[in-house]
């Protein structure tokens, strides 16, 4: 049996990426609301920073590789994950496979503006009741 080093321990396909990115967006999302409240602003700024790019590259996978319309494709739009009865926490992926990521990126962020509806002063607190209780 072959020993593994820490590198390949943390760092074997990806998975620490993944985490550090979730953990350096966590901490943005916060820092960028700051000095702004407004629900309404947190949810046009983080719409239109990420939806516009994945819809391109939606239609050019369509173009290429989906001639078709399909359930899949339709789960996609939305960020759903294609079979929620694979294994967590890929759930048979997106249809752009490095997608799964952004479904638990929109799922923190209505945990984020629920907690920035609740309280401004204290969103981070309350995100992470709200997360750690799901």
């Amino acid at each position: 049996m072959k020993k593994k080093n820490l590198g390949d321990i943390l760092f074997s396909r990806g998975y620490f990426g993944v985490d550090l990115f979730f953990m350096i967006s966590g901490f943005i999302i916060v820092y960028s609301t700051k000095n702004d409240n407004s629900i309404f602003s947190f949810s046009v700024k983080r719409l239109f920073k990420i939806y516009p790019v994945y819809l391109f590259c939606l239609a050019l996978h369509i173009a290429v590789v989906y001639p078709y319309v399909s359930i899949e494709i339709i789960k996609s739009l939305f960020f759903l994950q294609i079979n929620y009865n694979n294994d967590a926490p890929f759930y048979g992926y997106s249809t752009i496979f490095p997608a799964w990521t952004l479904t638990y990126e929109f799922i923190f962020y209505m945990f984020f503006l629920i907690g920035l509806k609740i309280s401004h002063r204290y969103r981070t607190l309350v995100t992470s009741v709200i997360m750690l209780s799901v």
